[in-house]
């Protein structure tokens, strides 16, 4: 069975979903990684149940107040954090749009969350068929309402899909698999909105970006992705 876990980032121009995917044999190894992970924090002073968030770590905010003031401190924890979960042997898949070219050039009333959504559960379709196996999916909570236009009743189980067993929804907060992409996911759509007004910074989020990547499967289909 392959587990795939997914969050997503957004931001003005682009809206991003990552999904980090392990093989069940691996489900230990990443309870593993989490415990050594955060014991490491400990010693910084981040509690041991604070959430890995992206965003929340980068603004010193939830539990990572302790890194006020310290942008090089919190580059280094995304550094650390993306280098110990090579142990656990995952990938990452990521699947993004550019807002603009998106609302231009679509032909459904999707959202770009619905979009997104099922262009990933696509490639994870793709990627256990290529495995041989199953994939369950564990995504972060979203409202009914949304929920209810992906429809995921109606997709799941057809010719298109039929690797995936079930889409789950879960609190991101107990859930580290989902933590692992939503940090996937930040660092992508941060690189991706060029938004940066520091050369140096610029450079820090491309070497981010590089240690994804080299964890990453490549995307075939570039429609709407370039920003």
């Amino acid at each position: 069975m392959l587990y795939a876990f997914t969050d997503e980032s957004y931001s003005a121009s682009c809206y991003l979903q990552a999904a980090f995917l392990i093989d069940e044999s691996r489900l230990l190894a990443m309870r593993d990684c989490e415990t050594l992970i955060r014991k490491n924090l400990s010693k910084i002073g981040v509690a041991g149940e604070t959430e890995f968030h992206g965003h929340a770590i980068m603004n010193a905010r939830k539990g990572w107040q302790t890194l006020e003031g310290k942008f090089h401190s919190k580059i280094a924890v995304i550094r650390s954090f993306l280098k110990e979960i090579e142990r656990i042997e995952g990938i990452f898949i990521v699947e993004a749009i550019n807002l603009s070219n998106f609302y231009a050039f679509s032909t459904t009333d999707e959202s770009p969350h619905q979009y997104t959504s099922r262009a990933l559960l696509e490639r994870i379709n793709d990627f256990a068929l290529s495995s041989n196996g199953n994939a369950e999916v564990y995504s972060d909570k979203i409202s009914k309402e949304e929920r209810a236009r992906i429809r995921y009743p109606d997709i799941l189980g057809t010719s298109q899909l039929h690797k995936i067993t079930s889409v789950n929804y879960v609190d991101s907060e107990k859930e580290f698999g989902i933590q692992i992409a939503d940090i996937c996911a930040y660092i992508c759509r941060r690189y991706l909105d060029h938004a940066e007004h520091n050369s140096r910074t610029t450079k820090l989020v491309s070497e981010l970006k590089a240690q994804i990547d080299a964890r990453s499967q490549p995307r075939s289909n570039k429609e709407l992705w370039s920003l």
